[in-house]
């Protein structure tokens, strides 16, 4: 037997993430299944989803989400079916106007880490998530418009569990973060290395910094991968705007 019931939450609500997508936690749905063992007794399976809105009621004054609003279009009672309690992220309660840069990249890499299916999860999409809430991204750096002294990028390569895990590439400093699974293949991890600091470059600094990454890497296998990557050109100028961005 299977029942479902659900749980309504009481505002201010949290701003949750799972697999790259962002919503208001407004409810959950239990699910729970009774079924009898072999010995005769029963087990009790309950799982929780979390049903969400993607904009906010009272802090949706930014751009799209302030339109979605006005037009009685905002996307309310979405249940992430495929998603459980467990596994979300909780960024923030509603409300919090900015979180900060470390808090954002901490997801970020969580989410890259268990992106098991191989396809390219966007940073972008986050953010604007985020910005369709009403939560921008604290910047650390002031003023400072010159970023080549803070996006040195060291790259290392975590086998260390081999036997269970495939190894990994691991990246970044303190502003940025890179992950990937790594299989040998050199012209993969360029291309999705360089996807990620796409990603960083016009999502999240300003559109008017010129932002530098230079890639390093002290294992042998992975100098070939830094060589590569410092061969592009990362300096962006930033055209595809989001809708929330748009003038």
């Amino acid at each position: 037997m299977i029942e479902t019931h659900i749980l309504k939450l009481d505002p201010p609500y949290q701003i949750i993430h799972a697999g790259g997508e962002v919503g208001l936690h407004i409810a959950t749905l239990v699910v729970t299944k009774e079924s009898e063992t072999e010995d005769g007794k029963y087990a009790i399976e309950t799982h929780s989803h979390p049903v969400v809105s993607l904009v906010s009621k009272v802090f949706n004054t930014i751009g799209e989400a302030g339109k979605m609003f006005s037009s009685g279009e905002y996307s309310e009672g979405i249940i992430w079916n495929k998603v459980e309690l467990p596994d979300v992220d909780t960024f923030c309660m509603e409300g919090t106007r900015a979180i900060s840069l470390d808090l954002l990249n901490w997801v970020y890499a969580g989410a890259l880490g268990g992106n098991t299916r191989g396809h390219l999860l966007r940073l972008g999409n986050i953010i604007r998530g985020l910005k369709r809430l009403g939560v921008g991204i604290e910047l650390p750096f002031g003023s400072k418009k010159d970023m080549k002294e803070l996006n040195r990028v060291e790259l290392d390569i975590d086998d260390s569990c081999a036997d269970k895990f495939p190894p990994t590439i691991d990246g970044g400093n303190n502003f940025c973060h890179f992950w990937l699974e790594y299989d040998g293949n050199v012209d993969h991890a360029v291309e999705e290395l360089s996807f990620q600091a796409t990603e960083y470059v016009e999502n999240v600094f300003p559109a008017e910094w010129k932002v530098a990454f230079k890639f390093f890497a002290e294992d042998e296998r992975l100098k070939p991968i830094a060589e590569k990557l410092n061969q592009r050109d990362f300096h962006y100028e930033r055209v595809n705007c989001c809708p929330e961005e748009e003038v």
